[in-house]
């Protein structure tokens, strides 16, 4: 069953269109990190999660436990495991020029045409993070282009891809 979860974990990042970004502390040391918590919560985050928010926790704890890493409570873990989940609205100013027109010898321009458009991006981050010194040690973040509408099973399978993608790129415990 371990060995499937990865093998399709590794066909959907081969067929994801974006790369992750990965940052890490280099002195840190990821050999034997088995045991992990989710970040305590210490009044900095919402009282509740969104329906997204639950399918990439989901995710990450399916995916971290086929890597061999064990969930237990805040006080055992050797590392803490957060997520960040933002949707953040983009613009951007695009032009036209079609080039000249008219005939000989009374060539004109077109004026060119700016426009604004407007598009939704997600960002997803998972953060790895000291307890002992409460410095993030890795971070995995994917960025998309967000469709509202997408329905709720093409919304978990785009989430398990990014996590999937972030987490080929996981140092192995």
């Amino acid at each position: 069953m371990r060995s499937l979860l990865l093998s399709t974990l590794l066909i959907l990042v081969s067929c994801a269109p974006y790369t992750p970004r990965i940052d890490y502390d280099r002195n840190a040391t990821f050999k034997g990190l088995t045991r992990y918590a989710w970040v305590p919560d210490e009044g900095a985050h919402q009282v509740y999660k969104s329906l997204d928010q639950t399918r990439i926790q989901r995710a990450f704890s399916e995916g971290l436990a086929a890597r061999g890493m064990t969930e237990v409570p805040v006080d055992q873990a050797q590392v803490w495991v957060d997520i960040d989940y933002a949707i953040d609205r983009r613009y951007e100013t695009r032009s036209n020029f079609y080039g000249y027109y008219g005939w000989y010898p009374y060539w004109w321009g077109m004026q060119p045409s700016y426009y604004v458009q407007e598009r939704d991006e997600s960002r997803l981050t998972l953060l790895l993070i000291d307890p002992a010194t409460r410095a993030v040690i890795w971070a995995g973040q994917t960025v998309l282009r967000y469709y509202d509408e997408k329905a709720p099973a093409e919304r978990d399978a785009s989430l398990r891809e990014q996590v999937a993608s972030i987490l080929a790129q996981f140092p192995s415990p």
